[in-house]
């Protein structure tokens, strides 16, 4: 069981970082936050910029995906967000990553691990021979 806020993510970049007036290094930009979901629920909005969670800051997109999915659905976490410029704390239950929610989210193409911060793609001649890879070498995701 994986912890699930219900939000699509991304990093900041240094413009954007400007743009939102975000001090300091970390935090995670909220792209979309999914209908109905825990992030919904507790108020987290499109655009937010989460600082914290639990008091932690959070370093980056990945970071903050990592954290959230090591803890146990039901767990009510703080994210201290920026939200035009100001920071407020949101206590927020998390729900439960499953399986279907993946594939509900991502019209059925994402990859579990994709959620994670790995990128998934199909063996190809090329990349074979990038990674010297044996010809009979088979993968299946």
């Amino acid at each position: 069981m994986r912890g699930w806020l219900g939000i699509y993510i991304g990093d900041l970049s240094e413009s954007l970082r400007e743009a939102f007036d975000v001090p300091g290094k970390g935090g995670a930009l909220v792209q979309q936050v999914v209908k109905n979901s825990p992030a919904d629920k507790a108020g987290v909005k499109d655009g937010d910029i989460i600082l914290e969670l639990d008091g932690t800051p959070v370093v980056d997109g990945r970071d903050l995906r990592f954290r959230v999915a090591g803890m146990r659905p039901g767990t009510t976490v703080t994210l201290t967000v920026q939200r035009e410029g100001e920071r407020h704390a949101i206590p927020t239950e998390l729900g439960e990553l499953e399986s279907e929610t993946l594939a509900q989210e991502s019209g059925g193409e994402t990859h579990p691990l994709e959620q994670l911060g790995f990128r998934v793609e199909d063996l190809t001649r090329d990349v074979r021979q990038e990674l010297s890879l044996d010809p009979d070498v088979e993968v299946s995701w």
